[in-house]
């Protein structure tokens, strides 16, 4: 096969990967391994605290009738529980980094 023929089979994601620089497997000790690990299972427990209590401020803006500030809990919601996973991501890269 040629280099071509391999390039075709790649998926655009792979190749994307390669660009970038993340087509390269980095090898991860156990101690990374366990590190990772307990960071994705913080970021698992806070986004779940997170659910429960915007859910019930959702809830009771809901059957108080305020629309807008249902949407506004939502969003909030929302961005908190992105900049969760954003910081546990960056987490997780300085660990990989070592």
């Amino acid at each position: 096969m040629t280099n071509k023929d391999d390039n075709e089979l790649k998926s655009s994601f792979d190749l994307a990967m390669e660009q970038f620089g993340g087509g390269e497997k980095t090898h991860l000790t156990e101690d990374q391994k366990a590190a990772i690990a307990t960071i994705n299972e913080r970021m698992r427990a806070s986004i779940a605290e997170i659910e429960i209590m915007m859910d019930q401020k959702i809830l009771e803006a809901s059957q108080s009738g305020d629309q807008g500030k249902t949407a506004e809990l939502e969003t909030q919601k929302t961005m908190v529980i992105q900049k969760t996973r954003d910081d546990a991501e960056d987490e997780k890269e300085t660990v990989r980094r070592g």
